[in-house]
């Protein structure tokens, strides 16, 4: 089986089947309880400490831009409730009554984070118009102070404050520059999209760095290359996996340095799409043109002439008597013709 160990559904049976044994069951009662014994056994079984070491679980070598992180629990018997790895995994635990799991070494991107679960911070609930610091808190609203008087992770407002995990410290929120967007450096007359990389290259900020796939995304959508939108050409998170080379899931400058040559490639994509395009529409065309000519409107009788019998292969012959063509003159047959101008021998008068 799959998953949470059975333990609890397998005692859950083991007590109905003892409850029907009390009872008046139309089963025997030695039966029910062999029955019992059976499952309390299995329970045991499926919950050994070799079944719980054994268990499949597993994690991928590299992060992806659109990877789900793998949930799942952790052991009674470890001393810490949380290991996260960013993008990767996220196991945890409850902690006992009172506690929080919020005593944290952080991690980064290749570092898991371990927490351990801890006493939560000493404090009293105020309310509007009383004084609000360290240890009294706001029941409703917040206690507008600077970030540093915050001196735990629960405490430090995400309106304008941020931890910093390092220093273990609440800071003032830094601002976030807004994304560049690649069209910007398509702005003029047209050029090369090599050219137009560069020039986006050096127009993205620093401070944007290392840059997230939602943040590539939103900058990239809007570009063209030889006039078609860049994502109608590649996919963005294919493109982000190329120019991601340590596949940590996030770009550096130096990997963001290389979107010339990745645009220049796909520059070449484009070129040949768009002839193969032409190639798909002249085809069409024609194919239109042919059944343009084959097609005969209704009601339309076309007129059949001794050239359209001889141009037919196998050749045919042209029938004057009903305007058709025959593939053997004796099929034309004779047509009677009848005058109607008559002359009579009368006597002289």
């Amino acid at each position: 089986l799959k998953g949470p160990c059975p333990r609890s559904r397998a005692l859950a049976v083991a007590g109905c089947l003892a409850g029907m044994a009390r009872t008046c069951s139309p089963l025997p009662r030695a039966a029910l309880q062999r029955t019992a014994v059976v499952a309390v056994w299995y329970a045991a079984l499926q919950c050994s400490p070799a079944k719980a070491q054994t268990e499949w679980f597993d994690v991928t070598k590299f992060r992806g831009p659109g990877q789900c992180e793998r949930m799942g629990c952790l052991s009674v018997r470890l001393d810490y409730c949380r290991d996260h790895l960013q993008g990767f995994y996220l196991r945890e635990k409850g902690c006992p009554a009172g506690e929080m799991c919020t005593d944290c070494s952080h991690g980064n991107m290749t570092v898991e984070a371990i927490c351990r679960c801890e006493n939560p911070p000493y404090g009293v609930q105020v309310s509007y118009g009383q004084n609000c610091g360290m240890g009294r808190n706001c029941d409703e609203g917040i206690c507008f102070r600077p970030c540093s008087t915050f001196l735990h992770i629960t405490t430090c407002p995400t309106e304008n404050c941020a931890w910093q995990s390092q220093t273990m410290s609440c800071v003032d929120k830094p601002k976030q520059p807004d994304p560049t967007q690649w069209v910007v450096a398509q702005d003029g007359p047209a050029r090369a999209t090599r050219r137009e990389a560069e020039d986006v290259v050096i127009l993205t900020p620093s401070a944007l760095f290392p840059m997230s796939f939602e943040s590539f995304r939103h900058s990239a959508l809007g570009f063209r290359i030889k006039g078609i939108l860049i994502d109608s050409l590649v996919d963005l998170q294919s493109l982000f996996l190329e120019m991601d080379l340590d596949t940590n899931g996030i770009l550096s400058l130096t990997e963001f340095a290389i979107l010339p040559d990745v645009l220049n490639r796909v520059e070449v994509q484009a070129a040949k799409f768009l002839k193969d395009e032409e190639l798909r529409d002249a085809s069409a065309m024609a194919a239109q043109q042919a059944r343009r000519l084959q097609e005969v409107p209704e009601g339309f009788e076309p007129v059949i002439t001794p050239d359209t019998c001889n141009s037919k292969r196998p050749r045919e012959y042209f029938c004057s008597f009903d305007t058709s063509c025959k593939k053997d003159c004796r099929e034309c047959g004779w047509k009677s013709a009848t005058d109607t101008a008559f002359a009579s021998f009368v006597r002289p008068t």
